[in-house]
């Protein structure tokens, strides 16, 4: 059984965003291949996903990473 995948109407995998940003909120963008999309991964365990835990995680003064 495979790992089901869903697109955003603004054509990421991801969750749907608006197209203003929060205030303090950082985007990033990543491109690649299906490695990148994460092919076979939960989208929590995908490449984007990961990073932006991580920034989240490290990110001080109210600064958010989308």
């Amino acid at each position: 059984m495979g790992v089901p995948v869903e697109i955003s109407s603004q054509g990421f995998r991801d969750r749907e965003y608006p197209l203003e940003k929060p205030p303090g909120t950082v985007r990033v963008l990543m491109l690649g291949d299906s490695t990148t999309l994460g092919w076979g991964q939960r989208l929590e365990e995908s490449t984007p996903k990961v990073l932006e835990a991580r920034l989240n995680a490290a990110a001080r003064g109210g600064r958010r990473y989308e």
